[in-house]
């Protein structure tokens, strides 16, 4: 069996990649970079008001303090619209983290463990825990694929195949999507992952 382990820093350069070709990425991370600045124009604004009114301290404090929690609905919606630009833009594939790619002798398999938008693994956090329970597995026989192709660094594989996933966790109970075509990008620590499947699979891939 060959195996193409996960690499982070790969999976992150792809990601990035990948967002910028969204035709939303540069209007959402646009429009949560001015609200994360719109804070710094409060309190500088609060700042250049009270200085002009000559101020006490007991009012600069108090008028400070204020523009320090109304700018703090701003930073907050900004921050969150900045994740969720980063999560939706790198759709699916933002969704699929720590993938393991396994050729096995007449089965091709991915793992991989699919994560939210609120979870670290989905931004390429180094502190992400995955368990063994919760991981999701794509697999398809040798015979069953149809066809391979690559774009960039996002390998479709076309043919009978199927994803086993964790459906009830206490229960330990896992359910079964049978599809037609998947997609998984390769960010693996090896390299050469396309010229071990086309010649595991032993027909040419498309690129």
């Amino acid at each position: 069996m060959t195996e193409f382990t996960p690499s982070l820093s790969e999976r992150n350069r792809i990601l990035k990649q990948i967002r910028r070709k969204n035709p939303w990425w540069k209007v959402k991370i646009t429009l949560s970079t001015l609200l994360l600045l719109l804070p710094v124009g409060i309190l500088a604004g609060t700042y250049a008001w009270l200085s002009w009114c000559d101020a006490d301290a007991k009012a600069t404090l108090v008028f400070m303090l204020a523009a320090v929690c109304i700018s703090g609905v701003p930073f907050c919606v900004g921050l969150g619209s900045r994740n969720s630009a980063i999560y939706k833009c790198g759709q699916p594939f933002s969704g699929y983290a720590n993938g393991i790619l396994r050729l096995k002798e007449d089965e091709l398999e991915y793992v991989f463990w699919e994560v939210g938008s609120g979870m670290p693994a989905a931004y390429g956090s180094k502190n992400a825990v995955y368990c063994e329970e919760a991981k999701s597995v794509y697999s398809i026989p040798r015979l069953g694929i149809v066809g391979i192709s690559v774009d960039g660094d996002i390998c479709t594989i076309r043919g009978k195949g199927k994803i086993q996933r964790l459906e009830d966790e206490e229960c330990g109970e896992l359910s079964v999507e049978y599809c037609n075509s998947f997609r998984f990008i390769l960010a693996f620590e090896q390299s050469g992952a396309i010229q071990s499947i086309e010649q595991w699979w032993g027909w040419s891939i498309k690129k």
